[in-house]
């Protein structure tokens, strides 16, 4: 069983990967924690080697907090002038900091608004009462409220907000894009349920190295520059298309004769991974199945085309804006089911290929 796997000095590959495909007990919340520690490269497959990795990725990431976070509003240069919008001006870079933190904020005001968690305290030992849990909540979702206005405590949010911040400045070849905040949601979420000594107090820290690495493979989604190249979002889109040529024609044929483009309703999925599709313990489960995957994508493909499978009849009995909205709302879809059917269309391509 997978207690077993993990517990080897030396864990299997293979053997991880199907069991956690297979889905992890909710009932050990530290044990979805430290898989997906692995998973996402955080942790190392040898258990000796464990405790240098999270030394190294802890002390880069209060590296980096203190090069982005403690100077990002603060600067002495008398020559700069606030006006003097050149290349190098420290007014500059101050500013665009300003539009990016003010950016990530919008969106992180909008992640999950329904789910407490995001208001609640971040990890501390003091004392938080309802009032100003309430008052915290009021003042992160309030589009009309500065980030600057002071809380009487720093919510998961706020910390949130500060991960995609100094990711945004570490790549800004990918900066940060909307969305963004949605696929570092269930990881922050996954890692706050582990309650480890060794682990919770290192929640900012860990969350965001597990972000970074899981963004180094699907960033190319995000830059819009690449859209068009093999790893771009339009080349995975028409490999999706193709896929759904080859094993279900009459629907393929449907969306084309409707003009119905797979990124009309494909597009977030692929992008945001069904964080938006789904309750959190939902979005849990599917993701040990997709983080498991050697390739993300080709499995988002398969659950994709799963959903046009379980849709199929309704596809192909309505018109444009029936067809959409069966296509955009997967209310009712169970995720258990949702990964068999991925699993099933992935073993009849494999037959017809």
């Amino acid at each position: 069983n997978i207690i077993t796997v993990v517990s080897s000095d030396n864990i299997n590959y293979s053997d991880l990967h199907q069991l956690v495909f297979n889905g992890l007990p909710d009932d050990i919340p530290s044990l979805r924690s430290l898989i997906w520690r692995i998973l996402l490269n955080n942790l190392s497959l040898n258990f000796n080697e464990w405790e240098e990795n999270l030394t190294s990725s802890r002390k880069k990431y209060e590296e980096y907090s203190k090069r982005f976070i403690d100077t990002k509003f603060s600067f002495t240069q008398k020559q700069d002038h606030p006006l003097a919008m050149v290349e190098k001006s420290q007014w500059k870079k101050f500013f665009n900091d300003i539009d990016l933190y003010e950016e990530i904020t919008k969106d992180i005001r909008r992640t999950r608004t329904h789910m407490s968690f995001f208001f609640m305290p971040y990890v501390s030992n003091r004392e938080i009462t309802g009032e100003q849990i309430t008052k915290a909540a009021d003042i992160t979702k309030n589009e009309h409220t500065s980030h600057r206005v002071k809380k009487d405590f720093e919510s998961n949010a706020d910390v949130m907000t500060r991960i995609l911040f100094i990711y945004g400045k570490l790549h800004p070849e990918v900066r940060y894009v909307q969305g963004m905040n949605e696929l570092l949601a269930p990881i922050f979420f996954c890692f706050s349920l582990d309650t480890n000594p060794f682990c919770l107090p290192y929640l900012e820290a860990d969350a965001f190295t597990c972000f970074e690495n899981l963004m180094s493979v699907v960033k190319d989604v995000f830059i819009r520059g690449l859209d068009k190249t093999e790893t771009g979002i339009e080349s995975r889109m028409h490999r999706l298309s193709q896929l759904l040529k080859f094993i279900d024609y009459d629907v393929y044929n449907k969306l084309q004769k409707e003009n119905i483009e797979m990124q009309f309703f494909a597009f977030r999925w692929f992008t945001l991974f069904f964080t938006q599709d789904f309750e959190m313990p939902d979005i849990l489960r599917l993701w040990d199945s997709l983080l498991s995957e050697d390739d993300i994508f080709d499995f988002m493909n398969m659950i994709i085309l799963a959903i046009l499978r379980m849709k199929r009849g309704d596809i192909l009995g309505s018109e444009f804006s029936g067809v959409m909205m069966q296509l955009q709302d997967l209310e009712g879809v169970e995720v258990e089911k949702l990964i068999r059917g991925g699993v099933k269309v992935r073993e009849d391509l494999n037959k017809k290929i």
